[in-house]
């Protein structure tokens, strides 16, 4: 029952899971579109993206419609009360109107104003609204900034640049990413190779033991039992060997599709099944100054420390910004809501509008602005020394990986002759121990020996390799 349910789930993962063929360029291009830390960069572009168009806002006006509506625990009043003092003139004619209206008679009510005391005042007591308990305004109104002092221009300048920064860090986690691809591909295939090495190397081992045990039972004068056994220790020895270099090749397998980010049930398929460096960018033969500034010039570490060395300049202008004043223009229009026409409540006084220009400079403060400035200078100087440090970081990591790839080169043609000559060797002693001219143990030790020396010259080619994809990574090529 066991076996029928195994043997259903493993049809069922064949018939479900995609099958992958892959060259070197397709599994970059995949690991280029899936990979999650290629994703965050990207989204960390749009938002510095973001970023930029929200510092240009600040090139244009601002328009802003506000309604308030309230209500008072009562509404404003006004009490005037006290003595006006009035002129002679106003005085004498007031009298007379007092007196003409009593007399009827005009020379009597003109003798009355007079003869009066002219010393006269209006007494005024009077209490009324002046702002009522309800009240509703409308009010739009527009602010423009006609000058910062270039402190706008340098927020925007440091935003693009950020934006540029964000730029770099894609195509350094693009470098990352290739590089790592590169190293995981070759390491399959190296992983393959060895692993076919090592099951030759078995089925010679299994002939020589064999051989062995056929010239053991027929007495030969060289070969002693304890030959016999230990040429069985060695094949059960390069048995467990080649499990495990069986199991390197699902885990380099299982390695690529993690950094390709596919799914786990689909199966990849290499087109190459051996190593080659007859189709590589040789940097052996080439200028090493050229590439020394090519490196300086298109890195993305360099790039980016350039780039930030420029956002430090932006923001000492920003603080200089400071000395300079501001000046900006508004304008508003404002309607209020009432039944009311009397007090502040006139048609004049409800429905209004303003236009007028604001100019502030910062006179003193406390020093803020110059040590404001010194802090900028010092951050750019900081990091002027970061960027040589840098640059010589990475002109010392290009000298490396070019001395490091031309040893490795001479390597493989050594290894190369080394496993021609460790081959005739084997093969000569096959057949003088088949003659009874040789020992067990250097029979042994040939056959050894030329597994060894054959997987130290796949080994130096995955090396070669992985060092031209280290200079590639330096000099930023895809």
């Amino acid at each position: 029952m066991k076996k029928i349910l195994l043997f259903l789930i493993l049809n069922y993962c064949l018939l479900f899971s995609n099958s992958i063929i892959l060259n070197l360029d397709t599994a970059i291009d995949i690991a280029l579109k899936n990979n999650e830390q290629k994703k965050i960069s990207k989204l960390a572009f749009e938002i510095a993206n973001a970023q930029y168009n929200q510092a240009l806002s600040a090139n244009y006006p601002t328009l802003d419609l506000d309604f308030i509506a309230t209500r008072r625990d009562e509404a404003i009043n006004m009490n005037i009360k006290g003595e006006i003092p009035l002129s002679d003139e106003i005085s004498k004619g007031i009298i007379f109107s007092n007196a003409l209206n009593q007399t009827g008679n005009v020379a009597m009510a003109q003798n009355i104003a007079n003869s009066a005391s002219l010393n006269q005042s209006l007494s005024i007591d009077s209490n009324f609204e002046l702002i009522n308990r309800d009240n509703s305004l409308i009010k739009l109104e527009l602010k423009y900034p006609i000058y910062t002092g270039g402190k706008i221009q340098s927020i925007i300048n440091q935003a693009k640049l950020n934006k540029q920064i964000k730029s770099q860090e894609i195509n350094l986690q693009d470098d990352e990413i290739i590089f790592l691809v590169k190293q995981i591909y070759y390491g399959h295939i190296l992983a393959k190779q060895i692993y076919k090495t090592m099951q030759n190397s078995y089925i010679k081992m299994l002939a020589i033991k064999d051989l062995t045990k056929r010239l053991y039972k027929n007495e030969s004068l060289n070969i002693k039992k304890t030959d016999f056994l230990k040429t069985n220790i060695t094949v059960t020895l390069m048995k467990v060997k080649l499990e495990e270099y069986k199991s390197n090749i699902q885990l380099t397998k299982n390695a690529l599709k993690n950094i390709l980010a596919i799914d786990y049930t689909d199966d990849i398929k290499i087109i190459e099944d051996s190593l080659s460096i007859d189709n590589l960018d040789n940097y052996l033969n080439k200028d090493i100054n050229s590439l020394y500034k090519e490196a300086l010039l298109s890195n993305p570490i360099t790039n980016k420390i350039n780039l930030a060395l420029k956002v430090q300049n932006e923001k000492i202008q920003e603080a200089k910004s400071q000395y300079f004043p501001t000046i900006a223009l508004f304008a508003s229009t404002t309607k209020i809501k009432s039944s009311e026409t009397n007090g502040l409540y006139t048609d004049e006084n409800k429905n209004n509008w303003l236009v007028g220009i604001n100019a502030n400079i910062n006179i003193f403060s406390g020093f803020k602005n110059e040590y404001e400035i010194l802090e900028q200078k010092l951050n750019k100087k900081k990091m002027k020394s970061t960027k040589k440090l840098i640059n010589d970081s990475i002109i010392l990591n290009l000298q490396n990986a070019l001395v490091k790839s031309n040893e490795i080169f001479t390597s493989i043609n050594n290894y190369k002759q080394a496993n021609f000559e460790a081959i005739t060797h084997r093969d000569l002693n096959l057949k003088a121990y088949k003659i009874d001219m040789v020992d067990t143990k250097e029979m042994i030790e040939s056959q050894v020996i030329q597994t060894k020396t054959e997987v130290l010259y796949y080994n130096s080619l995955y090396d070669y390799i992985i060092s031209e994809a280290l200079i590639d990574k330096l000099l930023s090529r895809k």
